[in-house]
């Protein structure tokens, strides 16, 4: 990525070195008036149209449509750009409707690129084509686009692009800048240069404008444009070729959910309004004032997680079970989400160890101290699983299920006779009491050293499953115990009377469970739709982060922890 950086900054500024007057590059300000602000600070689907980094940059599938009514009484759709955009790819099409010689036509400028980037840099390319009528005096050539966009911190986005005419050999160069004061998106100042011709600073043409959020959801945005040919005939393309006039917009954008729209006037230098810019939006939603009202409380997270739970998974051809830190993180999406009641998991098919079942049980009781509902649906399921789902407000068995409430215990495999009679001795160097690692080779049973320090820690265990366990069903530990010590095996019946679990249905009908918990229907989503209806992360920048590393297996040199190298990845 750091060799990428530098390819990218030279080929920008070798091309600016060499720039010609790019005559068959189309104006930039001209087709980029119905962006808000700047490529770099918009970071949609239209800002890739003009800098292909802006596509790496996407957090989800995203289509925009704008239009103008430029000098057309009735509104009609005089001039009309379609955006559309998926993380790392990007096309985009914008057509004109013009006069010339008397007959109508039309021309449309066509865009597909590549972003890709990681948060803090985005590098990107593209190919720009035209079709239709294009006029003597707005000639138009393939131009190959080459973008980065960088955003060091939560205070700065600094983008630049350089278009290369592919017959003619013209360049144009455009940067652009975002400052946020505040580092959020409360106040947006912004500005782009373009420069088509470095011999002659009078073609350097720049803007700047600025943006206020005051409540999520509510852009307000005003943009100063300082060389602009506004067009006095109502041809689209061409113009009156005076780059002395200037412009200014100013508009508001509203986001709810996954759905915006936005509505632009244009003034000119005389602030005369000349026309109207209107966009609508569909997509992955920004964060907004509506939502959190309208929808609070409406949705349950409905979650089916499977296999093993990991603490991480192989970057390839791992795609099996779950991982610790990926329950926690969707938990905590839950937690802090008004849209979202509670959250339904079915364990029927996922188990893992106690370690992992204390720290996502205690996620749970977190979650409810929230104020969120957790319902969990059980099938067959063993003392681990039971504790996890003891956290649970609603525990719902299968009615063909079974509970095995069975205790704890620890046993070992002892080779010493085996080892003997494949002619093997073995010779233990024993120089502490509880040092028994070496056991399984040296002795046909268990030490009582060895037997008590398993059982102090099985004690310990207990202990802390039966207290957690007692206070969650409400019974007490001198019942949990006789469960434990007499019963074992639990059918649903027996398992609700003993008031292990709540009620006995099947995994299809949780709708059901759920709107008896809640005293109404809320709507079931799964973790797809959950992970969609997630708002898009306008903050800029790699946040501060705590790394974790894990440290697995045996507390050994060279294999489990791996101690001779473990000091070098912390």
């Amino acid at each position: 990525m750091k060799y990428l950086k530098i390819i990218l900054i030279v080929l920008l500024l070798s091309g600016i070195a060499a720039a010609e007057v790019g005559f068959t590059i189309p104006d930039y300000y001209r087709q980029s008036d119905f962006l808000n602000s700047t490529p770099g600070v918009t970071a949609d689907a239209a800002g890739g149209f003009f800098n292909p980094a802006v596509w790496g940059a996407l957090q989800g599938p995203e289509a925009q449509f704008f239009w103008t009514d430029y000098d057309r009484p009735d509104s009609s759709w005089n001039n009309w750009a379609l955006m559309l955009g998926v993380p790392n790819l990007g096309f985009g099409m914008q057509q004109w409707e013009f006069e010339s010689g008397g007959k109508s036509h039309t021309l449309t400028d066509y865009n597909v690129g590549l972003g890709f980037g990681d948060k803090q840099f985005y590098s990107g390319f593209s190919y720009r084509w035209s079709k239709g009528y294009i006029p003597a005096d707005s000639p138009r050539d393939d131009i190959l686009s080459s973008g980065i966009l960088s955003r060091p911190c939560r205070y700065a986005s600094i983008g630049a692009v350089l278009n290369y005419a592919l017959n003619q050999k013209d360049f144009q160069a455009v940067f652009d800048l975002g400052i946020r004061p505040f580092g959020t998106p409360l106040l947006t100042l912004f500005g782009d240069l373009v420069i088509a011709d470095t011999s002659a600073a009078d073609e350097w043409h720049w803007t700047a404008g600025a943006a206020i959020q005051p409540i999520p959801g509510v852009n307000l945005f005003a943009k100063y444009i300082d060389s602009y040919d506004y067009l006095n005939s109502g041809d689209y393309i061409g113009g009156d070729g005076n780059d002395d006039n200037h412009a200014f917009m100013a508009g508001i954008s509203l986001n709810i959910g996954s759905f915006g729209a936005s509505f632009t006037p244009h003034f000119d230098s005389e602030r005369e309004q000349v026309y109207n810019t209107y966009g609508v939006r569909i997509g992955k939603p920004y964060r907004n004032f509506v939502e959190p009202i309208a929808l609070k409380d409406k949705v349950y997270l409905k979650c089916e997680p499977k296999g093993p739970i990991k603490y991480q998974r192989y970057k390839i051809f791992d795609t099996g079970g779950t991982t610790l830190m990926g329950m926690l993180s969707t938990l905590e999406k839950v937690k802090n989400d008004d849209r979202v009641a509670g959250v339904a998991i079915n364990m029927s098919q996922l188990y893992g160890n106690w370690e992992m079942a204390w720290e996502l049980r205690e996620k749970l009781l977190e979650l409810r101290e929230s104020g969120k509902k957790v319902v969990i649906f059980l099938e067959r399921e063993g003392f681990w699983g039971y504790y996890f789902a003891s956290a649970a407000d609603r525990i719902v068995i299968d009615p063909q299920g079974m509970l095995m409430i069975i205790g704890l215990n620890m046993g070992r495999t002892y080779m010493k006779n085996m080892l003997e009679k494949i002619g093997i001795g073995v010779d233990e160097w024993r120089l502490f009491t509880y040092k028994s690692a070496f056991e399984d080779l040296s002795r046909t049973s268990m030490s009582e050293a060895d037997r008590e320090q398993r059982q102090a820690l099985l004690d310990d265990l207990y202990e802390v499953v039966k207290k957690d366990v007692a206070k969650a069903r409400g019974i007490s530990e001198e019942e949990f115990d006789n469960i434990v010590n007499n019963h074992t095996l639990l059918m649903p019946d027996s398992a609700v009377h003993y008031n292990l679990v709540d009620a006995v249905g099947r995994w299809k009908d949780i709708d059901d469970q759920i709107k008896e918990l809640e005293g109404e229907k809320k709507t079931g989503i799964g973790l797809g739709a959950f992970y969609n209806m997630q708002y898009i992360d306008e903050e800029w920048g790699i946040p501060p982060q705590i790394a974790l590393i894990y440290g697995l297996g045996v507390c050994a040199m060279d294999e489990g922890i791996k101690g001779r190298t473990l000091p070098g990845v912390i």
